[in-house]
């Protein structure tokens, strides 16, 4: 049985089915195998009132050594994306619910206080909101903020857009509710890569006034890039450095493009012979630290300028040096330099213990060595 979309409804009324030993191939939502037929169902429509679905159950995870100690609880206050980016799973999806109810939904700012009453522990230290777009919506946000002063009182930090983090009253209110780190991706530093391929409909410009304005307040900010995008060059690569660095992103991540099938990204990828078509899975990489799965020139590079890029932002001085390595062939050390700075910068910017941390780069430590396929 798969879950196709959004699966509340659809898993309750498996079980419920299960409960009573009753068919279940034509439950919606659900693609059934059965005596080697696959029954394809439709899509209900999405559920509009999120606040009618219960919390998450995080019991389950209590017998975890390793969430036991995670300081850091994280919620997702709505569904949905406004943007539709050739590499995001949001296209898709989207596409999938065409007709079936509002794709952008949010929960009341009571519904999420209440869950995080049920989250107040000891250990709880910071709250981190998850969703895609955390900042899209100024007015949720002006009833929320304040009542999370004054019912929560908790560090947080969040995920927005560089286009939605130009409102100076908002920044402050973020500041004074408690926020200390906003996350947003810059993605590729070249405006026509990100504005035209990846159809991030967001300027430089825009990315610096928010950088700008983030540091004018006291807000920490964490810059999510790729690198070894379809069709790109050095001379973006250079540009993606140079433009955190302009900015002065206090926590850089790169990521090596890894291609979600079916994205309109990765069909761009086909078309332009970048990539060959895959019918497994198995056939991509575990991690987008790893390696690139498209054939360009100059990938070799590019791989290797992944490896150093948060050193060469949080140290511009050793950006020269940084291109001169990035020429010597790949190897072992530079993958173990980065995953020491990326350890790092994750204790950092989400104020981990560092206990935590070491344990979190025990735990992933197999994805800085996947073998190059």
């Amino acid at each position: 049985v798969i879950c196709m979309g959004e699966g509340e409804y659809p898993l309750l009324d498996l079980a419920d089915a299960v409960d009573k030993k009753k068919d279940f191939t034509g439950i919606e939502n659900l693609w059934v195998k059965k005596d080697g037929r696959i029954h394809k169902n439709a899509i209900r429509p999405l559920t509009q009132d999120l606040d009618e679905l219960p919390f998450p159950d995080r019991e389950l995870y209590a017998k975890y050594f390793f969430f036991r100690l995670d300081t850091i609880k994280v919620l997702i206050t709505s569904r949905g994306c406004p943007y539709n980016c050739s590499y995001c799973y949001n296209e898709k999806l989207r596409q999938m619910y065409k007709d079936k109810g509002g794709y952008l939904r949010r929960r009341s700012p009571k519904n999420v206080i209440d869950e995080i009453n049920t989250l107040k522990t000891k250990r709880l230290k910071t709250v981190c909101f998850m969703d895609d777009t955390f900042t899209h919506d100024r007015n949720w946000l002006r009833e929320f903020l304040p009542v999370y002063k004054t019912s929560v009182n908790l560090p947080f930090i969040c995920l927005g857009t560089a286009d939605r983090l130009n409102d100076e009253e908002m920044l402050k209110m973020f500041k004074d509710s408690g926020c200390y780190g906003i996350y947003f991706g810059i993605e590729s530093g070249n405006e026509e890569i990100r504005t035209k391929v990846l159809r991030k409909k967001i300027t430089n410009a825009q990315i610096l006034t928010a950088a700008k304005l983030l540091k004018k307040y006291g807000l920490k900010f964490r810059a999510y890039n790729m690198v070894g995008l379809p069709g790109e060059t050095l001379k973006s690569v250079y540009e993606t450095i140079q433009l955190n660095i302009d900015a002065g992103t206090d926590f850089p991540f790169c990521s090596i493009y890894m291609p979600y099938w079916k994205t309109s990204l990765c069909d761009y990828a086909v078309e332009r012979g970048y990539l060959e078509k895959k019918d497994n899975l198995d056939d991509f990489y575990s991690s987008y630290y790893g390696y690139s799965m498209l054939k360009m020139s100059g990938i070799g590079e590019i791989t290797n300028l992944q490896r150093f890029f948060q050193t060469a932002v949080m140290l511009p001085w050793t950006f020269p040096v940084i291109k001169q390595l990035s020429k010597l062939p790949g190897n072992v050390l530079y993958k173990l330099w980065f995953g020491i700075v990326l350890f790092w910068v994750i204790s950092m910017s989400e104020r981990r213990p560092a206990y935590w941390t070491f344990l979190y780069g025990i735990k992933n430590i197999s994805m800085l060595f996947e073998r190059k396929r």
